[in-house]
């Protein structure tokens, strides 16, 4: 039923946000499975992405936040963040490059207590979409390796990708950082 009714809402615009559906439809398996708090940040999009965002935010209600402008990653997450009422934070990329209904799996060793911050890995994952990505991304994928040795390097580190885009803080850490990246740069300044 939620499947047809979803797919239905979407039927005309379809064919241009593809990703956009699966984004979206990711933030609504968490928002009705789980009952969480989503904040959806719109960094100056210049296509159809705020109409479609404003459409589904009817249906679904999540904290929808405009940039006027394209201001980075880092200011996306920032104003995000600065909405944020949960007590966990976790950041997920747009381009949905890991699984949403993994976020148990990423939050698990903060509710036990046993982390603060917990990063994903393309490196560990185990889905098709992460291997694929290497194959098809490999210089992004050898930079990335990079950016982690590195990492690890000058910070006694042990990470398998600095770069990922999945995130999970609990809150106080995350908001007493002095975050001041706007960009991708955001990655490093946050591992």
């Amino acid at each position: 039923e939620f499947a047809e009714s979803f797919l239905k809402l979407f039927q005309e615009i379809y064919i241009y946000i593809g990703v956009i559906i699966a984004i979206l439809g990711a933030f609504i398996w968490l928002i009705i499975i789980s009952k969480k708090e989503i904040i959806v940040v719109d960094d100056g999009s210049f296509d159809n992405t705020k109409k479609i965002l404003e459409k589904i935010n009817k249906e679904f209600n999540f904290i929808l936040i405009e940039h006027s402008k394209n201001q980075g990653k880092g200011a996306a997450i920032k104003t995000g963040l600065s909405q944020a009422t949960g007590d966990f934070i976790l950041i997920q990329d747009a381009d949905l490059e890991l699984n949403p209904q993994e976020y148990p799996i990423l939050l698990k060793p903060l509710l036990e207590k046993k982390a603060e911050v917990v990063y994903g890995s393309r490196v560990l994952a185990k889905n098709e979409v992460s291997r694929n990505n290497k194959k098809k991304n490999w210089p992004f994928f050898l930079g990335g390796k990079f950016l982690t040795f590195l990492a690890n390097l000058l910070y006694g580190l042990n990470i398998t990708d600095e770069p990922i885009g999945y995130k999970v803080f609990k809150k106080e850490i995350l908001k007493n950082m002095d975050l001041e990246c706007k960009g991708f740069e955001f990655c490093p300044e946050v591992t």
